[in-house]
Formats: structure tokens, sequence, C-alpha cells
């Protein structure tokens, strides 16, 4: 009976393990994939104020 017990521990273990290996890598996803949304962003922006600058005339 005691083995069933550890049985179930340890596959409540692995869950628990397999859950924050899980939730880690999609945290690290959100980390990325916000990052690379900021990048973007950032070389979007620089790129419209530059054809903004480039086609107003200068005074």
């Amino acid at each position: 009976m005691i083995e069933a017990f550890d049985a179930v521990e340890a596959v409540l273990w692995g869950a628990i393990a397999a859950f924050a290996v899980i939730a880690t890598g999609i945290a690290f996803l959100t980390v990325a994939a916000s990052y690379w949304t900021a990048v973007l962003a950032v070389w979007a922006i620089r790129t419209i104020t530059h054809h903004i600058r480039k086609e107003t005339p200068q005074p």
C-alpha cells in the first residue's frame, strides 16, 4: 500500500515539475516576444520619422 502512495507522490511531483518547466517556457517566450515587439516598434517609428523629415521641406 505504501508503494502506491509513493507512486502517486512521484506522479504528482512529476506533474508539478512539468508545470514549472512549461510555465518557465511560456514566461521566457512572453518576454522574448515583448522585447522583439518593442524593437520592431522602435524601428518602425524611426523609419517613419526619417521619411517624414526627408520629405518635409527645410526652411
